[in-house]
């Protein structure tokens, strides 16, 4: 948690250096619509610390109920630490990526494949920055 209360306080300090209009959402906001910010009118859920060659994306979440792709934000801010750069994505694009996935993975070197844990219900989806790299609709670089 406190890794994403950093990467939210970075993102911030971002955003306002760069001109843009920020709000932070309420409570629910956050919990049921997975919007952590307004930006410029538009809704972000911020993700934090991801690594390029492994992005995990959620279509369910750790209590069965829909992930963060089905979420009510219009973009996913992915903080990419070793590109030194928040990465946007339509929130809708990286849903339309994944919907269909359907395998189960085997174990946790395989990509595009459904991740399921034996004590939780999510379903994540393992994808590499490079398979989504052509649906990036903004870059902000920090580094």
């Amino acid at each position: 948690m406190l890794i994403g209360i950093e990467t939210e306080k970075k993102f911030e300090q971002i955003m306002i250096e760069r001109g843009n209009t920020l709000i932070r959402s309420s409570s629910s906001e956050d919990m049921n619509d997975h919007i952590d910010y307004f930006v410029n009118d538009y809704s972000v859920d911020v993700k934090g610390n991801r690594d390029k060659n492994k992005i995990w994306l959620e279509l369910v979440n750790v209590t069965g109920k829909k992930g963060w792709l089905y979420g009510k934000a219009d973009y996913i801010a992915f903080d990419m630490t070793d590109l030194g750069c928040f990465c946007f994505f339509k929130t809708f694009d990286l849903l339309q990526v994944v919907k269909d996935v359907k395998e189960i993975a085997k174990n946790g070197t395989e990509f595009f494949k459904l991740y399921t844990r034996k004590t939780l219900k999510d379903k994540i989806v393992k994808v590499k920055y490079k398979d989504i790299k052509h649906l990036e609709t903004q870059k902000v670089c920090y580094g």
